[in-house]
């Protein structure tokens, strides 16, 4: 559906975003490269986002983490 200018609505957006990501679920093979890939972003942003602002604080929570 496209506004008065040709533009995209949020709804057609949000239902674009939806279909693509029923189409990652339902392909294992994307869905295990996804998987390895959020994995890998997540542990990059932990170790040099996370990790440094927590030392900058002082707290210790990842250290006595179990």
């Amino acid at each position: 559906m496209k506004c008065g200018h040709g533009q995209n609505t949020i709804f057609d957006e949000s239902i674009r975003n939806l279909y693509l990501l029923l189409r990652i679920l339902d392909d294992r093979k994307k869905l295990t490269i996804w998987l390895i890939i959020s994995a890998l972003v997540m542990y990059e942003i932990q170790k040099r986002i996370i990790f440094p602002l927590e030392s900058l604080l002082n707290f210790a929570v990842t250290q006595h983490a179990s």
